[in-house]
């Protein structure tokens, strides 16, 4: 079964998007079985996964400040530091670092809204694009 990680950012500036965008992105390019979620805000809020048959959100966590930082240690500690993943993301976050992640990172980003773009610490084996969604 072949899997990614989505770090969805649920923090106050992004809470209202669609995320759906992001979702249906990486499951109509990547041709995976599953997707591992992981909200953000401040803090990691929400662990969950979902399916290409069952692509929905039951419920978005979050609304505060903006940590990144908190999502990449949970990857680490994780099964699956081993997938690649994509942050679905305004950009307005504090830096992190992935160092210790040697997998594809892509920041993906709503078309015509406001952005930055992520400030990341990477590791040389680290691949890192973003693609607007």
């Amino acid at each position: 079964m072949k899997e990614v990680n989505l770090l969805l950012d649920t923090s106050g500036s992004f809470i209202d998007s669609d995320f759906s965008k992001a979702i249906d992105y990486i499951f109509d390019t990547e041709k995976v079985d599953k997707i591992n979620i992981i909200q953000f805000d401040s803090d990691v809020r929400h662990i969950d996964e979902i399916t290409k048959d069952n692509r929905e959100l039951k419920q978005i966590y979050g609304g505060g400040g903006s940590c990144l930082q908190s999502a990449s240690n949970f990857l680490e500690l994780s099964t699956w530091i081993e997938n690649n993943t994509y942050i679905f993301s305004d950009g307005f976050i504090d830096h992190a670092s992935f160092k210790n992640y040697h997998k594809d990172i892509t920041h993906l980003k709503p078309k015509n809204e406001v952005t930055q773009y992520l400030n990341l610490l990477l590791s040389n084996e680290t691949t890192f694009k973003t693609i607007d969604v």
